[in-house]
């Protein structure tokens, strides 16, 4: 398969995966009879963990349900994607044309274990397993092994990050 061809198909999946979640974005709202509106909720959602547990090639891992300090050494582009913009990445992963909009707000901290630590990731995303021990220990971290064919990455990331179930 060419660049060309390539790129048109990471453009396409960009905007097929962003318009899948702007659609499915919505809330659940219950308006009462006075105009006021409330959100719908029962006794198991006001209960509800700010962790979950999520099965990963390295074991099970606890990882925020809602991470707002996402580092990832591989994966900026699919997490872009997905809506959720990396606080830290490598460079060589932003360079891409498709991304050059996104690089604000987005340090780079290469094989720098240190600026990693800077960051202060709630979650460290990474594709690389010689990789893993050491940003295991900073924050909790999943493994995508970055030898995986796009659309299983794809169904990590999202069963990661997306779904919402314990």
């Amino acid at each position: 398969m060419n660049k060309k061809t390539k790129s048109s198909m990471m453009t396409t999946l960009l905007l097929c995966f962003t318009l899948l979640l702007s659609a499915c974005s919505g809330s659940a709202m219950n308006t009462t009879n006075n105009g006021e509106t409330k959100a719908a909720t029962n006794q198991a959602a006001e209960v509800q963990s700010t962790t979950k547990i999520v099965s990963t090639v390295k074991g099970d891992v606890e990882i925020p349900v809602d991470p707002k300090r996402v580092v990832t050494d591989t994966y900026p582009g699919f997490l872009l994607t997905l809506g959720i913009k990396p606080v830290g990445t490598q460079e060589l992963y932003m360079k891409s044309p498709y991304l050059k909009d996104y690089n604000e707000g987005i340090t780079y901290f290469e094989d720098s274990l240190e600026a990693v630590v800077d960051l202060k990731p709630d979650l460290i995303i990474t594709g690389d397993e010689k990789k893993y021990e050491a940003f295991s220990k900073i924050a909790p971290t999943v493994l995508i092994p970055f030898t995986l064919e796009m659309d299983e990455t794809w169904m990590s990331l999202v069963e990661y990050l997306i779904k919402r179930k314990t």
